[in-house]
């Protein structure tokens, strides 16, 4: 049925629970077709007996694919049966598919754009998706690294990424982020020395890496100053810290940085710092102790918080070890 471009604009913002498929005519008018869950099964092409008729497009066969409901979700199927493919976002169809909203179905020359419940773009369900994936090669992405991971993918060219598309969003397919955890797991071990893949790691991002050693360097800094005015509880043991502190900015200091993604433009250097999972540990017991201090111990230091740079403190602090 014809559709004016607010009307379609409002079935698409208004996030409808209907399911329906819409594209441009042979006219350029949009237009949109809705399957009925009811009829099960419904053919695609290019004659007037489809279910689905695209009759101008001479790309399309005159049976070029099926929309399928199974009961829990729609699937397109082209197995065989089209003569220039089926494509989903970009991908030759070969069987049967899962549609998710915002898939792009290209039939022929005509590119049909599949709406159904809203999917969630870059944000919670795609970094559950992206941590679980790397969690199972027993490697913990800190969970801003992966929302900076996943906007960086998204930007990568068509032809390097597995893209949905809907109301002016991008999306990495769920397939797309299972390949590229399994791809960053293997740079991951690659980049690593020695026995050291026998360990978990976690990932910051090297900005995020200065915040954390200059938190790192100021932690010391309150405790060494609670340790010198006698007001470090026995609770707090200063030398086993002291050893963790060292640790932790030596390991940070010759961490490994491994590239974000296989396809990175010529000339990024952007990258991701990975840590061993003893050095998180040393690193949490370092700021549990420090809010312990003051907070459970109401410790308030004179000179820690303020005057010189925590990370000059942390450079300085390294030479002379």
């Amino acid at each position: 049925m014809p559709l004016g471009d607010s009307g379609f604009r409002g079935i698409v913002m208004n996030r409808i629970k209907e399911t329906c498929l819409s594209y441009i005519d042979e006219q350029g008018t949009s237009r949109v077709w809705m399957p009925s869950a009811a009829a099960g099964r419904m053919t695609v092409g290019r004659s007037h007996r489809s279910d689905f008729v695209l009759s101008w497009d001479p790309m399309v066969s005159r049976l070029h694919a099926v929309i399928e409901w199974t009961g829990t979700h729609w699937d397109v199927i082209d197995d065989g049966l089209s003569r220039n493919g089926t494509f989903v976002n970009g991908e030759r169809l070969t069987g049967r598919r899962h549609l998710r909203s915002g898939d792009i179905i290209s039939i022929g020359a005509t590119e049909v754009t599949f709406h159904g419940q809203e999917r969630p773009g870059c944000g919670e369900t795609q970094e559950r998706v992206f941590t679980t994936a790397l969690a199972e090669h027993r490697i913990i992405f800190d969970v801003e690294a992966a929302h900076a991971y996943l906007f960086a993918l998204a930007g990568a060219a068509p032809a390097q990424n597995t893209m949905s598309v809907t109301e002016g969003k991008r999306w990495c397919t769920d397939e797309r982020l299972l390949e590229e955890a399994h791809d960053f797991a293997d740079r991951v071990r690659g980049s690593l020395p020695g026995d050291a893949g026998e360990r978990d790691y976690y990932a910051f991002t090297l900005n995020s890496t200065g915040d954390l050693l200059a938190n790192l360097a100021r932690s010391m800094m309150i405790i060494n100053e609670a340790n010198a005015a006698g007001a470090l509880p026995a609770s707090i043991a200063f030398r086993g810290l002291a050893h963790k502190y060292t640790s932790a900015v030596r390991e940070l200091s010759k961490a490994p940085v491994v590239k974000p993604f296989r396809f990175s433009k010529a000339g990024y250097s952007g990258g991701y710092l990975i840590i061993g999972s003893d050095v998180i540990e040393d690193l949490s017991m370092m700021f549990e102790a420090v809010g312990s201090l003051l907070l459970d111990h109401n410790y308030r230091p004179e000179r820690a918080l303020r005057g010189a740079d925590p990370l000059l403190v942390l450079q300085r602090h390294l030479l002379d070890r």
